[in-house]
């Protein structure tokens, strides 16, 4: 509604083709938040947002909670995260 754009989770039954459970984990943000990656094995996503200028790395955990939050808060763009193996 607002023009930008949030990360969203959601159960998919594979069986049913159905999604179930979806949350919205960033909203009211009002920032284009995007370029997610989620940690393998853990509740951990790493995205990209411009909520602040310039765009920073924020890492939540599967709540919407920041854990630990943004991780870069440079003075430089930061995008597009991903985590190692």
């Amino acid at each position: 509604e607002d023009g930008s754009f949030d990360i969203w989770i959601a159960d998919f039954d594979a069986g049913a083709r159905s999604i179930s459970n979806l949350q919205n984990l960033t909203p009211a943000s009002g920032a284009t938040d995007g370029k997610s990656d989620w940690k393998p094995g853990q509740a951990l996503i790493a995205y990209s947002s411009d909520g602040s200028s310039p765009n920073d790395i924020i890492i939540i955990d599967a709540g919407g909670n920041p854990s630990p939050g943004n991780i870069t808060n440079s003075p430089y763009d930061d995008r597009e995260p991903s985590w190692s193996p």
